[in-house]
């Protein structure tokens, strides 16, 4: 997934030039060059260091599609029509209910096609019910974004007056990302907004009007307590210049607050640990991952999945055929590495890495659910590798709930 850079032209991200104080070293990922690590440290001590303290990742790259409902005609629609609306065309292409997401909630989805396959995930938040982001990997936004209009015109005959008065807006704004991680976020947060988050729990989202001191001009700020490293953390939404301001403020106060600076590598690593996937590695479009292969039914609830009208639910009911596992091994092993019972093929390694919370060699796979209980080895490389299985996640999630 994480390629060397190339020397053709890919997009950067809005802060390429603010971080070279950072010394970062660049990759390809996807359409863009970007940062695998900052040598101003290790990546051990930026992994460590970021699950006792504070962490900031660039996620710039990833997308945000709003999808937001307005009047632009004279007829009037009732809250209640606008919201149905959008729940339509949710709920006909992700596993989600709008009406059980409150305001100011976020969910992790998932996208998968006709047969039940996890192509990818995403997040997606109520803003004000009127108003709801989404937030798409980097390789599939444009996708997903193409897949809500065609839902758009599908749902024309139902609602024609709300799309013939083109009262629905779906963007793209090119906005900068920030993922704040670590238990000593929500200090970093109180210092960049002066607010207390102490009543915002993992998954809720808050809406900022800020003042750019840089141009004079107030903006809004999205901040949602989540995060991709199994730690307590937010992650902040806003346009490229206010992005830019908090970017360098954080760098004037990174020696006060001791902020550590993480690239895709450290990212890799903390995610793995945290026994997340990641969207075309453990799951995707060259892939054939069965969503009850996943191990996280949580995602769509009894009622959603009772309703069935969700892209692919018709073939979610079935009983799993593989099942999702953590090992540890004594050697490095890889993606893709096929894994054995004897001399039989019964799945393979889809992410592999050094833990440096732990000091092992962690990664993650699928196997036939008929062999999860039995004494298994890959092959890597030539050599035979025994896999120890271990539950996911290899490291505690800290996430700040109620």
């Amino acid at each position: 997934m994480i390629r060397r850079f190339s020397s053709y032209v890919l997009k950067k991200s809005p802060l390429h030039d603010i971080q070279t104080v950072l010394k970062p070293s660049y990759g390809k990922f996807g359409d863009y060059t970007l940062p695998l690590t900052y040598r101003i440290n290790k990546s051990k001590d930026t992994v460590c260091g970021i699950r006792k303290g504070v962490g900031v990742f660039d996620i710039s790259h990833m997308g945000i599609i709003n999808i937001t409902l307005n009047n632009n005609n004279k007829q009037t629609f009732s809250n209640t029509d606008k919201h149905n609306f959008i729940n339509h065309i949710l709920k006909k292409i992700f596993p989600i209910d709008t009406h059980q997401l409150k305001i100011n909630k976020s969910q992790l989805t998932v996208l998968l096609n006709n047969r039940g396959i996890v192509k990818d995930d995403l997040v997606i938040s109520n803003i004000d019910n009127m108003k709801y982001r989404l937030v798409v990997n980097a390789a599939t936004k444009s996708k997903i974004r193409d897949k809500l209009y065609t839902h758009i015109r599908e749902l024309y005959t139902e609602y024609p007056e709300i799309i013939r008065g083109n009262n629905v807006n779906i963007s793209m704004p090119h906005n900068i990302i920030l993922a704040i991680q670590g238990p000593r976020s929500s200090e970093l947060l109180n210092k960049l907004f002066n607010i207390n988050f102490d009543n915002i729990y993992f998954n809720d989202n808050i809406n900022l009007t800020m003042l750019n001191p840089s141009t004079h001009t107030h903006t809004n700020v999205e901040i949602s307590r989540c995060g991709y490293t199994g730690e307590d953390g937010f992650e902040i939404y806003c346009d490229s210049e206010f992005g830019r301001y908090l970017y360098n403020l954080i760098l004037s106060i990174r020696k006060e607050y001791d902020i550590l600076f993480g690239g895709l590598i450290e990212r890799d690593i903390m995610r793995l640990e945290a026994g997340l996937c990641l969207s075309g590695v453990d799951f995707g479009d060259d892939m054939n991952i069965h969503f009850n292969d996943l191990g996280m039914n949580f995602l769509i609830t009894k009622k959603v999945k009772e309703k069935g009208v969700f892209i692919g639910s018709n073939r979610i009911k079935k009983s799993p055929s593989h099942k999702r596992m953590g090992f540890i091994t004594s050697k490095p092993v890889h993606a893709r590495d096929i894994i054995y019972y004897k001399d039989l093929p019964i799945g393979c390694i889809t992410s592999s890495n050094v833990s440096y919370t732990t000091n092992k060699f962690i990664s993650m796979g699928y196997v036939k659910v008929e062999y999860k209980d039995h004494e298994i080895y890959c092959k890597s490389r030539d050599r035979n590798i025994d896999l120890e299985t271990t539950p996911l996640p290899f490291v505690k999630h800290n996430f700040y709930r109620k």
